[in-house]
């Protein structure tokens, strides 16, 4: 698959997301990390932000593609699209089942998807003590492994958790900041006194995060020319 044909049937928020990544050709998978951004992170975001439904038809289809060609980053997106109705109704059942075939092919933000579908009760039959705990394991899991959203993701359900200190529960959100995790930036910024806020909100507000844009009284800062955050990410 080409990026051409790929980026051909994004949307606007989509394409300046993605056009640093795959403005040079696609890699081994269509979400490869390069020059510090997170392609799928971005993408799996703008489907979430109600993009242009057309749009978001067309780019299903090139996911439904990437992922048959077994491109884990791919199924995961496609989950996403399952778990929203993109295009068709909402199925939670195919979207954890995508999410649990891009995990057990090394995605880890599908990994962190598995586990926030599975932590809602969406999708699963199981009890809520066991979705807990498989929740917690795919999270910690995928933190460990270096993605950033699972680390926030760890630390909001450890932030519910009255045994955890409040210091497990910053690192977690340290961990997923430091990582390029925008929502982590804004918990810690919501968790410190106002000077050291500041630098946590500006951190998040740089990667489009709305609510800490607003904490500075700024306009979010994204992508030249758009609407889609840059979602940069540290070297992994």
């Amino acid at each position: 698959m080409s990026s051409g044909t790929f980026l051909s049937r994004l949307g606007t928020a989509l394409v300046l997301c993605a056009s640093a990544v795959f403005g040079g050709g696609c890699g081994a998978s269509m979400f490869d990390r390069a020059n510090g951004y997170d392609a799928q992170g971005c993408v799996e975001d703008a489907l979430r932000k109600n993009p242009d439904p057309t749009l978001a038809v067309q780019v299903k289809a090139e996911l439904e593609l990437g992922c048959r060609a077994r491109d884990a980053g791919a199924c995961s997106a496609l989950g996403v699209t399952k778990e929203l109705g993109i295009g068709e109704p909402k199925n939670l059942r195919a979207a954890r089942n995508l999410y649990d075939r891009a995990c057990q092919r090394g995605n880890k933000r599908g990994c962190v998807n598995l586990g926030t579908l599975v932590l809602s009760g969406a999708g699963t039959d199981a009890g809520a003590m066991h979705n807990g705990a498989f929740a917690k394991s795919l999270f910690t899991a995928a933190c460990d492994a270096g993605e950033p959203s699972g680390c926030g993701a760890l630390a909001h359900m450890l932030a519910k958790d009255p045994s955890a200190s409040s210091e497990v529960v910053e690192n977690a959100f340290g961990r997923g900041c430091s990582g390029g995790d925008a929502d982590s930036c804004f918990e810690l910024g919501e968790r410190s006194a106002a000077q050291q806020a500041a630098g946590f909100y500006a951190k998040a507000c740089l990667d489009g995060h709305v609510r800490a844009c607003a904490r500075l009284r700024m306009p979010p800062v994204h992508v030249a020319g758009g609407d889609a955050p840059k979602h940069a990410t540290v070297a992994r």
